[in-house]
């Protein structure tokens, strides 16, 4: 299996509006499996908890595409879909897989899922991540995934 990371940094939140930061698809040929996310604020004013959901979703997010960059240099390139950034939700499944509250001004969350238990992704289910900040943040996210 190859693997890719996406790191995506600078992204604006609204205070008290909920905004998924990045999703993962699979393809119809290669579903992929999510091994490690982790989430970081820019936070300097405000030590008020940021709500991060790890969610799935039936309808994609409408968002700005990016390409994984692969970990290994002599694999494949990533067949799944990523993006960042929406600009429209697309429809969450509820309740979400993850909820956490993370101090914008605390450093950095990481989760990196156990051997076996990560969560697939196919053609048909997106796996993000959503932010609800209380006062406006900037955001930066990082995902790892294998195919």
């Amino acid at each position: 299996m190859d693997q890719y990371s996406v790191g995506v940094s600078g992204i604006s939140l609204s205070g008290g509006v909920a905004k998924t930061i990045i999703e993962v698809q699979g393809v119809a040929a290669k579903s992929c499996w999510v091994q490690y996310f982790s989430v970081s604020f820019a936070g300097v004013v405000s030590d008020v908890p940021v709500l991060v959901e790890v969610m799935r979703a039936s309808a994609a997010a409408t968002a700005t595409t990016v390409t994984p960059a692969q970990k290994n240099p002599q694999g494949t390139a990533a067949q799944a879909v990523v993006k960042h950034t929406a600009t429209v939700e697309g429809t969450a499944t509820s309740p979400p897989l993850e909820s956490y509250y993370v101090t914008p001004n605390g450093g950095l969350f990481a989760l990196q899922y156990p051997l076996g238990d990560e969560p697939k992704v196919t053609s048909t289910s997106f796996w993000r991540i959503r932010c609800t900040a209380p006062s406006n943040e900037t955001v930066a996210v990082t995902v790892g995934f294998k195919e």
